[in-house]
């Protein structure tokens, strides 16, 4: 990756792109950004992980956005 390539536009990428267009003339299929991808990831986690008390959706989900921001911004430096 580009060290000019910013948080955002890394997080763009998609996370496991089809390379070609042999899906019957339609675009690419890109799937989950990197960024989308990396949030689930960490959600399934916390979620996983069995907390007591769960916040509210809208709190995990937000905690896993910047998570996976962070995770993008450490892999670019």
């Amino acid at each position: 990756m580009s060290r000019e390539m910013s948080i955002n536009e890394n997080g763009d990428m998609p996370a496991y792109p089809v390379e070609g267009g042999q899906n019957n003339g339609r675009q690419p299929f890109t799937g989950l950004t990197k960024l989308e991808y990396f949030a689930s990831v960490a959600m399934q986690g916390y979620i996983s992980a069995g907390s007591t008390g769960m916040p509210e959706s809208d709190d995990v989900a937000s905690w896993a956005v910047q998570t996976a921001k962070d995770l993008l911004a450490e892999l670019d430096s």
